[in-house]
């Protein structure tokens, strides 16, 4: 069951999660609210988190419905020390949910 706690979501495999947030500060993301279905369509994001067909391999998808892009930090919560998406993952957290700024770089940086 996914969960939020504050600024960060957690997510479990099968999860779908629904999730209002509005702009706050500068160029952060914040009042997270879970939600049972879309009501607002333009401040919901939509997360799932799957595991792939036919294969041990899991996959994160995020609806961002913001005339912006969004960066977020991902953090496994894993078994091993292991750090491979080809095997099933317990749970995934969410933190530092940021709007992207013009000169950010698109690559994954923490």
């Amino acid at each position: 069951m996914a969960v939020v706690q504050g600024e960060q979501l957690s997510i479990l495999p099968s999860d779908e999660l629904l999730i209002e947030a509005e702009v706050i500060g500068k160029g952060r993301l914040g009042n997270f609210k879970q939600v049972s279905e879309i009501v607002n369509p333009d401040k919901t994001l939509e997360f799932s988190f799957t595991q792939m067909d036919s294969s041990v391999g899991m996959m994160l998808s995020v609806k961002n419905p913001f005339p912006f892009m969004i960066k977020y930090h991902l953090n496994m919560i894993d078994f091993s020390v292991f750090e491979s998406w080809p095997h099933p993952i317990p749970e995934r957290k969410l933190t530092n949910i940021r709007i992207q700024k013009g000169t950010d770089t698109i690559a994954c940086v923490y």
